[in-house]
C-alpha cells in the first residue's frame, strides 16, 4: 500500500479518535482523580493484552508460512500488508498503554489532558484492532 493509501486509513480513524478525546475534556469536569485513575488502569490492562494477542498471532502466522495461502499472499503483497499493519497497531496500543500509565502519575488539570490522549490512542487502537481482528478471522478460517 502506498503513502496515500496509509493517510486515506488513517485520517478517518484520526478524526473520530479526536473528537472521542475532545467530547472527554468537554465533559471533563464532573470526573474525579481517582475515578479516572482506576479508569486508566483498566485500560492500560485491556491495551496490554491485546498487545499480547496480536504478537502471538503474527507469531502463529509466521509459524505457517509453508501453507499455500501465506505463499499466495506473499506473493501478492497481502502478507507485507497484513504484518505493517499488525505493526501499526501493535504501536498504537502500545502507546495506549504508556498514556494510560502516565496518567496514573498526574492530578488536575494536567490529568485531564492526558487521559484525553490516552482516550485518543484508546479510539484509534480500538478502530486498528477490529481490522486486525478481521484479517486474521479471515486468514484463520482460509486455512481450516
Amino acid at each position: 500500500m502506498n503513502i496515500l493509501g496509509q493517510w486515506k486509513k488513517l485520517l478517518p480513524r484520526v478524526i473520530i479518535s479526536t473528537m472521542v478525546a475532545l467530547a472527554f475534556v468537554y465533559y471533563s469536569e464532573t470526573h474525579q482523580v481517582d475515578d479516572l485513575h482506576g479508569v486508566a488502569g483498566v485500560i492500560a490492562g485491556v491495551s496490554g493484552t491485546l498487545l499480547g494477542f496480536l504478537i502471538t498471532s503474527m507469531a502463529l502466522i509466521t509459524a505457517i508460512m509453508d501453507r499455500t495461502l501465506i505463499a499466495n499472499m506473499r506473493r501478492t503483497g497481502h502478507y507485507q500488508r497484513l504484518i505493517a499493519d499488525t505493526f501499526t497497531t501493535c504501536a498504537v496500543l502500545l502507546g495506549t498503554v504508556v498514556f494510560c500509565i502516565t496518567s496514573l502519575f498526574f492530578s488536575n488539570p494536567i490529568h485531564v489532558w492526558v487521559f484525553a490522549a490516552s482516550l485518543f490512542f484508546l479510539a484509534l487502537s480500538v478502530l486498528y484492532v477490529i481490522e486486525a481482528g478481521r484479517r486474521f478471522s479471515n486468514i484463520i478460517s482460509t486455512l481450516s
